[in-house]
C-alpha cells in the first residue's frame, strides 16, 4: 500500500488516508468504469475510460447512391445538436461511412449509443401551404377546406384539396386559391353537415357567431 501511495504521489496524484485521487489531464466525459468499488488493481490497470467531448462524432454507413447526395461540410442535426457532414471512403460492399462532427460542441449523449442524423439534401423543394388539422373535412369521399368568400364575408365556399403530410397540428394541402385565404376551423364540421344536408334534400338552417362558429337553428 505504501509503495502504491508513493507511486501515486510521484505521478502527481493526491494521496490521503489511503485514498488515491486521480485527476484526468484534460476535460472529458466518462465512457465506462472498468472496475467496481473495493476491487484490487494491478499497477497500470485501467480504471476509467474517458471520451473527449471535442472528439465525439457519429458514424453511419449509407449506400453509395445516398452518399452521392451529400457533401463535405454539409449541415446536419443529430438529436437536436448542429453538426457537419464528413464523408469517408466506401468499401467493396457499396457502403460509404458518413461522419457527423460537432464544431459548436458535442451533443449530450454517451459514446457508443445510437442516434439519428438528419440533413437536407434538396434545399430547393417547393413551398407548401398548410392549414390546421381541424380545417380539413370530408364532403362524401373528397377532402375539402371551407374558405371565406373574398367578395362576401358572410359566405363560405368548400374548396376540394389534396391533403399531404400532417405534423404538429397542421396539414399540408394542395388546391387552395392563390393569395391569402381565411379558412374555417371552428365550425368546419357544422358547415360540412349543412352542405351534406342540402345535397341530400334535408334543409338545415343555422347562424354564425362572432367567433366564426356555425350553429344550427335561429339566432337568439
Amino acid at each position: 500500500m505504501k509503495k502504491a501511495a508513493v507511486a501515486a504521489q510521484v505521478s502527481g496524484n493526491e494521496v490521503k488516508d489511503g485514498v488515491v485521487t486521480v485527476r484526468a489531464p484534460a476535460e472529458g466525459s466518462v465512457e465506462s468504469l472498468t472496475v467496481s468499488d473495493g476491487a484490487w488493481l494491478a499497477t497500470g490497470a485501467e480504471v476509467v475510460s474517458l471520451i473527449r467531448p471535442d472528439a465525439l462524432r457519429l458514424k453511419a454507413l449509407v449506400a453509395a447512391s445516398e452518399a452521392d447526395q451529400l457533401t463535405d461540410g454539409q449541415a446536419c442535426v443529430v438529436e437536436g445538436t448542429e453538426g457537419e457532414i464528413r464523408l469517408g471512403v466506401g468499401d467493396g460492399a457499396g457502403l460509404v461511412p458518413v461522419y457527423a462532427v460537432f464544431p459548436k460542441g458535442a451533443p449530450r449523449r454517451r459514446a457508443g449509443v445510437r442516434a439519428r442524423l438528419e440533413c437536407v439534401t434538396d434545399a430547393h423543394a417547393p413551398e407548401v401551404r398548410v392549414v390546421p388539422n381541424g380545417a380539413v373535412v370530408r364532403l362524401g369521399l373528397k377532402p375539402a377546406v371551407f374558405v371565406r368568400d373574398r367578395s362576401d364575408d358572410d359566405r363560405f365556399v368548400a374548396v376540394p384539396v389534396v391533403p399531404g403530410v400532417s405534423k404538429g397540428g397542421w396539414t399540408a394541402v394542395e388546391g387552395l386559391p392563390d393569395g391569402d385565404v381565411e379558412v374555417v376551423v371552428a365550425g368546419a364540421y357544422e358547415l360540412r353537415i349543412a352542405v351534406m344536408s342540402k345535397e341530400s334534400g334535408v334543409k338545415t338552417t343555422g347562424h354564425f357567431h362572432a367567433d366564426g362558429q356555425f350553429h344550427e337553428g335561429e339566432d337568439e
